[in-house]
Parts: C-alpha cells; structure tokens; sequence
C-alpha cells in the first residue's frame, strides 16, 4: 500500500493539470482521465462518481479523501490554473 502512495505522489508531480484529471481510485486501479475524452459523468451517491469516456469505457471513482464535489470540479477542469 506505501508503494502505491508514493508512486501516486510521483503521478501527481508530473502530471499536465490541464489536461489530465487528479489520480483517482477506480475498480480498476488508479486513473487519470484525460478531460478532453469525458463524455459525460454521473454521481451515483457521496461514494461513487461514474465517468462515462467518448470510448465507450465507463470508470467509477471511489471517493475517499475528497468530497464528490471536489471531484466534479476537477473532471470538469475547474480546479486547473492556467500558468504564464
């Protein structure tokens, strides 16, 4: 489980924000979604998001530490902050 957190921090580090989600936790492992493939997403309850992508993959977010609101911005790119 350590192993997967700091590789989760090593994601985090290096991830383009304006075009890739945060890392989150999906039945299928740990994702990030590039935001330009989301079709669309539904929240299922306080636990749950499900991110449908244009592909036809749908992936649910397990949410843990973060509130689904949190999360909604982040699909939708409002938690992204444009440099220079």
């Amino acid at each position: 489980m350590t192993d997967m957190i700091n590789q989760l921090k090593l994601m985090k580090q290096k991830l383009n924000k304006a075009v890739f989600t945060e890392p989150y936790k999906t039945k299928a492992g740990i994702s990030c979604l590039r935001r330009d493939n989301i079709a669309a997403f539904t929240t299922i309850n306080e636990k749950n998001i499900e991110v449908h992508l244009k592909s036809g993959t749908i992936f649910t977010i397990q949410i843990q530490d973060n509130q689904p609101e949190s999360v909604v911005a982040d699909l939708m790119g409002f938690n992204v902050t444009q440099e220079g």
